[in-house]
């Protein structure tokens, strides 16, 4: 008599795999895998010693470093080379715009240069005197001392990385008290008082806790007991777990941080949905979430899953739209905090549709130094969004990336039992898992991350120029064009940029080159 086949096999490790249902070719994946691990352990153990390999990963970190430092340097140049508006630009600013956006990318950028140093120099002590694997038998200790055994490692990786994370935010908070109370302040950004701050820091590192360590020790617990295929579990967890916080994130975490209202009734409303209706965007709702409490970005963003989609508009967005009085007085009283969007403007760059307001309480000017949007102009960005919508690219970004963690996984399965990599680092006779995957994701790995870096951002720049020209042909142009103008002031954005650094670090295209895109006319 046959066997009855009563389910997957399992490894030795008792687990499930999908080897019961991949035939041939999964066997033969397999294979080759193991084919491709050998190979790669016969090269580290062959020719890289741990030395070698602590001194390659260390190099180049350190070279992508100076590159970076080098074309922050070549930024600098340009703002400190042009005083005056050049003519080439003087329909995007005035010269007293100009003058203010120069001084602000001054600042930020010699506060970058001192903030980067210290933190690779502070990378490099941490590596050189193994300090990793003195923080990972502390942790292992305060395991025991509970009562627990120190080979438990989904409690010491919990305990690792709750006390790191700690321990790295209050190292990163000297910075972003000047960054926020010094600079943002100078330039008349600043809006939070010191209490606010804090509350909200606090806040946002609780949440941030109570989602990430589910998430690691889940990581590590499949990587456990996944048995050869626990590369695809790993990748179906994680793409499961974005889903489920993409889904989650605006109606469940953004509220803790700010008040989502429904936009009234009125002019600017009813073109919105006018537009989103002839697009067949099905917009179940259309939300104000208030950032004029703090230092804050405009923005206007999509999201929702399905047939259940929603639309958010920065309150910092309405300030010129019909809008603006109704929403200054349901909002007066209200506190607020900070949330991200879809599209976050780029450091020391240019903003794309999403651009950080002036202070509109600053005691430098006020009235005329807020440019403002109008509703026309509003609906124009609210197009410009639904393009990136209509033409899936969001869509698109999260198969590259969700592509990009497979690979990645896959290549971790290869390395991750690997002692050479382990031993660089420290690790003499343990291979956490937590550890493996900081180690390989981020150190051997990071020559395949500088170059898919640099193609996302390419990308990213190319789906901003084709959403630009969605609106365009929806006879948008001139009023996004001086939405981006207007927004741009009142962001002190500056009009020039290196080519080299332009085309390295903005995943939105400058404004120079998005107001050319889109034409004089419609």
């Amino acid at each position: 008599m046959a066997e009855m086949n009563t389910g997957p096999p399992l490894t030795p490790r008792g687990s499930y795999t999908l080897r019961g249902y991949g035939g041939g070719y999964l066997d033969t994946f397999l294979v080759a895998k193991e084919h491709f691990k050998e190979q790669v352990s016969l090269v580290i153990d062959s020719h890289w010693t741990p030395s070698n390999v602590f001194y390659f990963c260390v190099g180049f970190t350190f070279l992508v470093f100076l590159w970076k430092q080098y074309l922050m340097y070549r930024q600098y140049r340009v703002y400190v080379l042009n005083e005056f508006v050049p003519p080439e630009v003087c329909i995007l600013m005035e010269q007293k715009y100009f003058a203010k956006a120069r001084a602000y990318r001054i600042d930020l950028t010699r506060f970058a240069f001192v903030h980067e140093t210290f933190s690779r120099i502070l990378t490099l002590v941490v590596l050189s005197l193994n300090i990793g694997p003195k923080f990972w038998d502390y942790c292992g200790h305060l395991v025991t001392l509970a009562g627990y055994s120190k080979k438990n490692e989904l409690l010491t990786t919990a305990v690792f990385v709750l006390i790191g994370s700690f321990v790295s935010t209050l190292i990163g908070l000297p910075w972003d008290l000047y960054g926020t109370f010094k600079i943002e302040e100078k330039h008349g950004f600043n809006k939070m008082t010191l209490k606010f701050y804090a509350w909200d820091k606090i806040k946002k590192f609780i949440v941030s806790q109570l989602i990430t360590l589910p998430i690691l020790c889940g990581m590590v617990q499949i990587v456990k007991v996944g048995g050869d295929l626990f590369f695809v579990y790993l990748w179906a967890f994680m793409f499961m777990v974005t889903l489920l916080v993409m889904t989650i994130y605006p109606d469940f975490i953004a509220p803790l941080f700010d008040k989502f209202s429904p936009l009234p009734e009125g002019k600017l409303r009813n073109e919105i949905e006018a537009v989103a209706a002839s697009l067949e965007y099905p917009l179940k709702q259309l939300y104000i979430v208030e950032q004029s409490k703090r230092s804050a970005h405009s923005n206007a963003y999509l999201y929702g899953m399905f047939s259940s989609k929603k639309i958010v508009l920065f309150d910092t967005l309405l300030k010129g739209s019909s809008e603006a009085t109704n929403l200054n007085e349901n909002t007066a009283n209200d506190n607020a905090t900070e949330t991200e969007g879809v599209d976050e403007p780029d450091d020391h760059g240019e903003p794309g549709t999403n651009i950080k307001r002036r202070n509109v309480d600053s005691s430098e000017e006020k009235g005329d130094d807020l440019k403002k949007c109008t509703d026309d102009e509003i609906v124009a960005i609210i197009c410009h969004e639904l393009g990136h919508w209509k033409m899936w690219h969001v869509t698109k970004r999260f198969v590259i990336l969700h592509l990009h963690m497979l690979f990645s996984f896959i290549i971790f399965a290869s390395l991750y039992q690997n002692a050479t990599i382990y031993k660089a680092f420290g690790f003499d006779t343990d291979k956490p898992i937590l550890i493996g995957m900081l180690l390989i994701l981020e150190y051997i790995f990071s020559p395949y991350n500088v170059f898919m870096d640099f193609l996302l951002t390419y990308y990213s720049r190319k789906q901003e120029f084709e959403a630009d020209d969605f609106a365009r042909k929806m006879h948008r142009a001139s009023y996004l064009r001086q939405a981006l103008i207007n927004l741009n002031k009142d962001n002190l954005g500056f009009p020039l940029n290196d080519p080299l650094y332009s085309a390295w670090h903005h995943s939105h295209p400058p404004l120079q080159e998005r107001i050319q895109a889109l034409g004089k006319n419609e």
